[in-house]
């Protein structure tokens, strides 16, 4: 099926870069909390994945109930899995070069410079940046002007296990009466890994007129004088979705802004009214390998929306059996 969304061709063309799972917008949401905001994505976030190619946190499983990311998020009873310091985290700073780019293999860039006195006053400085060029019908950049960070978790089974137990209060909790999300099934996420940067500029394209070479420029128009801050542009014609973000330069600010996931996306099968009254839960566990690289796919069913369970429940009797599905997103990569 063709589709003009950015994230629908954005995030297939991107995974089977051997990441994790790429996002189209990689800047936290506005409205959390300031604690949240300074630092971004962390190991131990539970969210889902949104429409628009985002990432909703939510609340940290790693982190106290009474937390500033966590103030008024977690849900009745919670207890953490773990304090940060336990966790045993794999830190590389400098994974991603300054100035890299991760690409589509059909595109092809070159350096370029200009002179950006005459169209920008204010900043100070020659410019630079990259062009990009493509034949393909479909084509995906990411430009990393700062380069990137990358932290992973090294003991992935604690988080599997807290996921299957808490999997089903989970979607209870944000789905049912007072919350409300309307979380579809495979769209909750616990992230045990994420590449993380300063700054950023993404793009993507699909069915261009087959006559016309997909070309795109991002470019850096000096530092502007009140700032001090690099800008960044892009130069791309119609019907190429691009987005970008330029760094922050308060003093002591760090790298909020997160372009690829690892963690487990949850689904789970709501329990018949059989073995909830006979208490019995069954659970599966389903992993993935380094290869896979298949975009998630979520179901239609919102588990524990209150009037869809009602229904479930009226029209398929006892045949429904109660399962959790924890699934690593592809691809983790390979520590060496």
């Amino acid at each position: 099926m063709v589709t003009d969304r950015a994230p629908d061709i954005y995030v297939p063309l991107m995974l089977p870069k051997g990441h994790g799972y790429p996002l189209w917008l990689p800047d936290p949401l506005s409205n959390l909390p300031p604690a949240y905001l300074s630092r971004g994505t962390q190991i131990g976030d539970l969210g889902y994945l949104a429409d628009d190619g985002g990432f909703v946190y939510l609340f940290n499983v790693c982190k106290d109930a009474d937390d500033p990311v966590n103030l008024n998020r977690v849900p009745p009873g919670f207890v953490p899995l773990t304090s940060n310091s336990n966790l045993g985290v794999l830190e590389r700073l400098e994974m991603h070069d300054k100035n890299s780019t991760i690409t589509t293999s059909a595109v092809e860039q070159k350096s370029i410079e200009f002179d950006v006195s005459a169209e920008a006053p204010t900043a100070l400085g020659a410019g630079c940046g990259f062009e990009f060029t493509s034949s393909s019908e479909q084509g995906a950049v990411l430009v990393l002007p700062d380069g990137g960070e990358r932290y992973d978790c090294a003991s992935l089974d604690m988080f599997e296990e807290y996921a299957i137990a808490n999997a089903h209060s989970w979607y209870k909790y944000l789905n049912g009466q007072g919350q409300g999300r309307q979380i579809r099934n495979g769209m909750l996420y616990l992230v045990t890994g994420c590449d993380k940067c300063y700054s950023w500029g993404n793009a993507c394209y699909s069915h261009l007129t087959q006559s016309r070479c997909a070309s795109l420029k991002f470019l850096t128009t000096g530092v502007a004088e009140l700032s001090g801050t690099l800008r960044y542009r892009w130069e791309v014609q119609s019907g190429v979705h691009k987005r970008s973000h330029h760094r922050d330069m308060t003093p002591g600010a760090i790298a909020n802004q997160t372009v690829f996931l690892r963690g487990y996306s949850i689904s789970v099968r709501e329990s018949s009214a059989l073995r909830l009254l006979l208490g019995v839960k069954t659970v599966k566990v389903s992993k993935s390998d380094m290869t896979n690289c298949k975009q998630l796919r979520a179901e239609s069913r919102v588990p524990y929306a209150t009037e869809q369970r009602n229904v479930v429940l009226a029209t398929t009797g006892m045949s429904t059996s109660g399962t959790t599905q924890v699934i690593p997103l592809a691809p983790f990569y390979k520590v060496v």
